[in-house]
């Protein structure tokens, strides 16, 4: 191994052994990262009021944005959520932002 890398591989090893024996506030619990879970993404098609997730009933991008209507079958009520810029409405941006460029 060349020297380069065994003098890595301390400063790797001495900075590991330091950050375990570095002393904590008593409040502070620290978990090993190889246990930790990853935290639950909230879902956008759940309902809000019950939890449960809503079948897409409709979708339209007429206002350049993607407008879509979601129905809770166990609450009876519909939810429109807005998933941002439109995707023809992104790329029209795009190649008038081109084409002014080019002229």
């Amino acid at each position: 191994m060349p020297a380069a890398c065994r003098i890595r591989l301390a400063l790797c090893l001495s900075q590991e052994k330091a950050c375990e024996q570095m002393k904590w506030f008593s409040w502070f619990k620290r978990k090993p990262t190889a246990t930790h879970e990853p935290a639950t993404t909230a879902s956008l098609t759940d309902c809000p009021k019950c939890g449960k997730e809503m079948t897409r009933i409709e979708k339209t991008t007429m206002t350049g944005y993607d407008m879509r209507t979601y129905r809770c079958d166990d609450c009876h009520e519909e939810h429109i959520l807005n998933f941002g810029p439109a995707l023809w409405k992104v790329l029209s941006d795009a190649n008038k932002s081109d084409h002014e460029a080019s002229d």
